[in-house]
């Protein structure tokens, strides 16, 4: 009989592509641990041992520069993996850092064992490596942006990729729990706090979007529009 644990593994498609055995092998490596807001989840020095389970709640993958200034490069939403690098032989940069946004549920275990895993289910690697590839993919988008488009665009493209993945459809248009600061949509788009107030604030001025620390309100088809999409 599976343990609790079991339980916070049901949100990950891994545990679809493993036996019942190998299921319960997972369940047993898998340590969990809740996390208070804003608690950094991996140090440098941690990633090569272990891969994390997001269970619950929001992380931000933050890499910092050889002259101290943080970049957002993704985030990761409840149902995924992070510290996945080192199962493909590679290593996470030593200048990245996880830290959550909000209360979070991380289960994690040992580098080797999911390896194991891994070479044992041919449909598990393929997930794993089929993962890196989109977050890749996903960064080199943003850098494509940060090169040819302006800070204006930049930011309204991300509110559009944002209110996609995180927004709730109602009457009055797209809601958005607000759980990024104006600072971190800067370090995510690489422009300045000043720069995404401003735009924020004339996008409010024409009706296309409002917020309060709370939510974010915003009609995806007039930001398109805003944009000449």
């Amino acid at each position: 009989m599976y343990s609790q644990k079991y339980w916070y593994l049901e949100r990950f498609d891994v545990t679809t592509m493993l036996s019942k055995d190998e299921i319960i092998q997972m369940d047993k490596a898998m340590i969990i641990k809740k996390v208070d807001k804003n608690t950094i989840v991996a140090f440098p020095e941690m990633q090569e041992n272990y891969v994390y389970f997001l269970k619950e709640g929001i992380i931000k993958i933050i890499h910092v520069s050889d002259e101290g200034d943080e970049i957002i490069k993704y985030l990761i939403t409840s149902g995924n993996i992070f510290g996945e690098m080192a199962l493909l032989e590679n290593q996470e940069s030593p200048n990245d850092y996880a830290i959550a946004v909000n209360d979070c549920v991380v289960c994690f275990m040992e580098t080797n064992v999911l390896k194991m895993m891994m070479g044992n289910s041919p449909k598990m690697a393929t997930y794993v490596r089929k993962l890196v590839g989109l977050r890749l993919r996903k960064i080199e988008r943003r850098l494509e942006s940060i090169i040819l488009k302006d800070a204006r665009t930049r930011i309204c493209e991300f509110l559009i990729d944002f209110a996609k993945e995180y927004g709730k459809y109602k009457e009055d248009g797209l809601h958005i729990k607000n759980f990024l600061t104006h600072d971190d949509i800067a370090k995510i788009t690489a422009t300045s706090r000043q720069t995404v107030t401003s735009v924020l604030n004339d996008l409010r001025c024409k009706g296309i979007l409002d917020y309060n620390s709370k939510e974010l309100i915003i009609s995806y088809e007039q930001v398109k529009a805003f944009l000449g999409n």
